[in-house]
């Protein structure tokens, strides 16, 4: 049986109640925060049979009525022994109303829940065992993909609550943004470069593009915001089913005395057995030139047998070329559409254990020629998102909170572009007062002043409409009539102590109007500062 292993990296000190999560397709992980030197431990609380980190994403419901998850699946029975009462890949069936295992209905979100309560033992077990502290989970600091829309991490969610308890405060962290932070740590990536993730996992592909956000704000702390991301489904999974394809052409070309039948047919435990087969030899051909790989399963007189091909890089690489190429168009397509495909100071992170397999990076220097081969990084791409919500919750803990400022934007309505910015900075004084002139671009009959919230905000700093955080404050100044291209429009912005912001048009039209806006609704204030 396997077992919980001891390869944490033994330290002292005394854990914030913080822990970082990687719930993934095939696998998961738990990352814990150690306040007394800031160092993040990463448990590799299962002794996967396929040498890779993180504990099985399994759920088996026995046809005895038992249930058995993540590492006692393949511990007590193995997927290959009940295809029919085995849930893979839970997280990308989450939107399915039920899952029906050996007859039995279950949720979705159950079976993510139980999967989740049982690497958190695995992994509070593993890392008790190297340091003398009880790590707590009050707050979760949780990767979420990308792909994933408002209802789904709303459901993400309460499985959290469900696996962690109602009194935990969830955070969810996108994945890109969370490699990125583990990059930021790992090797030194600075945050302020422009980053494309390229993420292939088990079950999926993403590749986002993500640009330092010099304007963070409570609701988007993080060093990055995405800009532009695509993917597919061509992933980890679809290279194992490659490879199971050139293993039964293997077999077939030396007229093998196993059943090919039993080996392709998805119900049949046989089948399962040479999925595993195949994983196992496509994570090795990542560090070796060819392997001999040992085929179990049955003849056509049902006795069991054991067969074995030689399999190559070479013949592996040519079965998943068009995939990866596809992938790594992908990439080049995000940045083109940025205009970034020429710009070599982007930085390319590799994330996802499938990015192991050397093609990748082969084909990537390829189609990115202006990128440095010392831009495109990759350290341990399996556990970059688990250590980067690990090192975002530990930040959380430790980091002061952000001051933040104000910014009010005015344009032409409809238009949406760039007119009058107005920074009111953080700590600034009030009463605060600010008088500025722009003109307008267009013929129009109407002005827009948003409302944004900053951090760190400087006066007399630009921004872009989308680098602050808009509240639900937004008023619509009436010319009266059409007005033409040039006319210039004056705005004044008053602040005075109790927090009442005053943001009076003079539109040379009609008389000048004031439109007051209570800070107070928007944040806490003092009356001496913002």
């Amino acid at each position: 049986m396997s077992s919980v292993s001891d390869v944490a990296k033994v330290i002292g000190g005394t854990f914030y109640n913080s822990c970082g999560l990687d719930f993934g397709t095939s696998r998961s992980m738990i990352g814990y925060v150690d306040r007394g030197q800031k160092t993040i431990l990463l448990p590799r609380a299962f002794d996967d049979p396929q040498n890779l980190s993180g504990i099985p994403s399994l759920f088996q419901y026995a046809a005895d009525g038992r249930e058995y998850v993540c590492s006692q699946v393949l511990d007590i029975n193995g997927p290959e022994d009940d295809p029919e009462g085995v849930c893979l890949s839970v997280k990308m069936r989450l939107e399915e109303p039920q899952i029906t295992l050996n007859g039995k209905s279950f949720t979705p979100a159950y079976i993510a829940c139980r999967e989740i309560q049982v690497t958190k033992e695995l992994c509070h077990e593993a890392i008790l065992r190297t340091i003398p502290s009880e790590p707590s989970y009050r707050n979760i600091v949780a990767g979420v993909p990308v792909r994933f829309g408002d209802e789904l991490r709303r459901k993400y969610i309460d499985i959290l609550r469900t696996a962690f308890g109602s009194d935990a405060n969830i955070r969810l962290l996108p994945e890109p943004i969370a490699a990125a932070l583990s990059y930021q740590d790992s090797v030194g990536l600075e945050s302020s470069r422009k980053v494309l993730v390229f993420d292939m996992g088990a079950g999926t592909f993403d590749t986002v593009l993500l640009m330092p956000n010099r304007h963070r704000t409570p609701e988007n702390p993080y060093p990055y915001r995405d800009m532009r991301s695509d993917g597919s489904y061509q992933a980890g999974d679809h290279f194992d089913r490659k490879m199971m394809d050139l293993i039964l052409r293997k077999l077939q070309e030396n007229q093998t005395s196993l059943d090919l039948d039993m080996l392709r047919d998805p119900v049949c435990a046989d089948h399962l057995e040479l999925k595993s087969c195949a994983r196992r030899v496509k994570e090795k051909l990542s560090r070796v030139e060819s392997i001999v790989c040992s085929v179990q399963g049955t003849d056509h007189h049902y006795d069991r047998r054991i067969e074995r091909v030689t399999i190559t890089r070479r013949e592996f690489e040519n079965e998943i070329l068009e995939a990866v190429d596809q992938a790594v168009a992908c990439a080049w397509d995000v940045l083109k559409s940025a205009g970034l495909h020429k710009d070599p100071g982007v930085h390319v992170i590799l994330v996802g254990g499938s990015t192991h397999i050397p093609l990748i990076r082969q084909r990537l220097m390829q189609k990115l020629p202006h990128i440095p081969a010392g831009h495109i990084l990759q350290h341990e791409p399996e556990l970059a998102v688990v250590r980067g919500c690990a090192l975002f919750a530990l930040k959380q803990q430790t980091d002061p909170p952000s001051a933040c400022g104000y910014a009010i934007a005015a344009y032409q309505k409809d238009k949406k572009e760039q007119g009058l910015i107005v920074v009111i900075p953080s700590g600034a004084s009030a009463p605060y007062y600010y008088s500025g002139t722009f003109s307008l671009r267009h013929k129009g009959s109407a002005l827009a002043i948003e409302f944004y919230e900053v951090e760190s905000a400087l006066e007399g700093e630009r921004l872009r409409m989308d680098e602050g955080v808009q509240t639900e404050t937004t008023v619509t100044h009436q010319f009266g009539r059409t007005v033409d291209t040039d006319t210039k429009i004056q705005l004044s912005i008053d602040l005075d102590t109790d927090g009442t912001l005053v943001v009076t048009v003079d539109d040379g039209i009609q008389p000048e109007k004031a439109y007051p806006i209570r800070l107070r609704s928007q944040r806490t204030h003092t009356r001496s500062s913002i």
